[in-house]
């Protein structure tokens, strides 16, 4: 389990992955926080950002696909959804 861990190829696509995800939240947050503090009557999330981040993702792991692996890029980019996921359920449970 270790050895999945400690190498490098894994480590560098989580984060790659990570980041993006990160964006991905970043981008359907401020579209969530202009509709709340906007009055806008459409909530907006962001779909085309995210796709866009996607195919950038998959255009770096094609530009250098010896040095990522697509899996654990995949990985870091469900990353938001698991948080969405975790804190949803925390807020349903109260």
């Amino acid at each position: 389990m270790s050895l999945i861990f400690l190498d490098r190829l894994i480590v560098r696509s989580l984060i790659l992955g990570t980041i993006i995800s990160v964006f991905m939240a970043f981008s359907w947050y401020s579209n969530y926080y202009k509709a709340l503090h906007h009055q806008q009557r459409i909530l907006t999330t962001g779909t085309v950002t995210r796709v866009i981040l996607v195919i950038l993702a998959c255009i770096i792991w094609y530009k250098f696909s010896a040095d990522l692996n697509m899996i654990a890029i995949t990985v870091g980019l469900m990353t938001t959804y698991v948080i969405i996921f975790v804190n949803a359920v925390r807020h349903f449970r109260q």
